[in-house]
């Protein structure tokens, strides 16, 4: 569909063990072109009953919407990619669908050009459901797929939204003087009802997310187990005030780094120095000039720092799409779905930059 965005879905895969129901492996679906296919074709099929309830019913028909995001929503994602020496056009669907589409070529990253679409997505509003007569024709829209008319007719099995259409499109394809009118052909109930369908859509949509990241949680407590390493590569998706998000493509996991505690003091682990998961738990003292801003996090080392040589000090960066490495371990709580914690292991060696021009060779052991 021309303009049509193709955002991101980190939708979460789980096989089980039959006999311990243990979880057994956890990774992002795959989708195929095939998948694709079908879902344009259910596009299409839902853009043309929208608009057919919508002659039949103009203040009654249960559309569905997704309203344009304002400005200010792509102001993070524009400075990540400046950040890269890239660029993104916001002013319209077409012009940020073309722009992503580009991103993902020139970026030579898959999981760069998933993060751009991730923060993409999150700059979006819910699309959500209403009734044609509680709002302007103007305002009818679905701006991430670019179409004036949209619905859900397809899958009645699964959504009740989808069977008052149906019935909304049984009824337009009646003569008047068939039936008697039904509720769904009622501008309140309809208006009433959507409101109902959005508030369980996102409490489905949060429920969906916890039951993910208890899975998540269980498969890396038991991977974790009798003392393992999880290490995994990962991706930095967000620079905050104490430390990184950081995006592991492998478990679908996204979650934070903490580099500072809550009184201040900074907390960057040896791991980072050294790539050994062992040296997590231990700290490198008299860190100083800990900056962060929205792109980009950069601490500064003391002048023994173990893995560097150097009269003067280092400074240890990482900006938005930087690649890391990280060791994934659960807290232990008392809760049922106890979270999934990440320590930093190592960074790509570009991130550290001496304030000196001389630096002196990296023993062999932390490289």
């Amino acid at each position: 569909l021309g303009g049509a965005l193709e955002l991101a879905s980190t939708e979460i895969k789980f096989a089980f063990d039959p006999q311990t129901h243990a979880v057994a492996a956890a990774a992002p679906k795959r989708s195929l072109e095939i998948h694709g296919v079908i879902e344009e074709a259910m596009v299409f099929a839902n853009a043309a009953v929208a608009r057919r309830i919508h002659e039949s019913f103009p203040t009654a028909a249960l559309l569905r919407r997704h309203r344009s995001p304002t400005a200010d929503r792509f102001e993070r994602l524009q400075r990540a990619v400046r950040a890269r020496g890239l660029d993104v056009d916001c002013s319209s669907n077409l012009a940020l669908a073309q722009s992503l589409q580009r991103i993902a070529g020139e970026a030579g990253d898959a999981d760069m050009a998933f993060l751009v679409k991730a923060m993409a997505t999150l700059a979006m509003q819910e699309a959500d459901y209403f009734a044609t007569g509680d709002c302007a024709t103007e305002a009818f829209a679905h701006y991430g797929l670019a179409l004036e008319y949209y619905t859900h007719f397809t899958s009645p099995i699964r959504r009740y939204a989808d069977i008052v259409v149906h019935r909304q499109l049984l009824a337009a394809l009646q003569e008047p003087s068939e039936t008697p009118k039904p509720t769904e052909l009622s501008q309140a109930w309809v208006g009433t009802t959507a409101m109902r369908l959005n508030e369980r859509n996102r409490q489905s949509k949060l429920a969906q997310r916890e039951s993910t990241e208890l899975f998540q949680s269980r498969y890396i407590a038991q991977l974790s187990g009798d003392g393992q390493h999880v290490v995994a590569d990962g991706v930095v998706a967000e620079v905050r005030t104490n430390g990184l998000i950081v995006f592991v493509p492998k478990f679908g996991i996204r979650g934070p780094v903490h580099l500072r505690d809550k009184t201040g003091h900074i907390r960057l682990p040896l791991s980072t120095l050294t790539g050994r998961p062992r040296d997590a738990d231990t700290h490198i003292d008299g860190c100083s000039d800990f900056s962060a801003d929205a792109g980009r996090l950069s601490i500064r080392l003391p002048i023994d720092a173990p893995a560097f040589h150097l009269g003067g000090g280092a400074n240890v960066a990482f900006s938005v799409f930087d690649h890391v490495t990280v060791l994934l371990r659960v807290l232990e709580t008392r809760r049922r779905r106890a979270p999934v914690y990440m320590t930093l292991v190592s960074r790509a060696s570009s991130n550290i930059r001496a304030y000196r021009s001389t630096l002196a060779p990296l023993d062999r052991t932390f490289r």
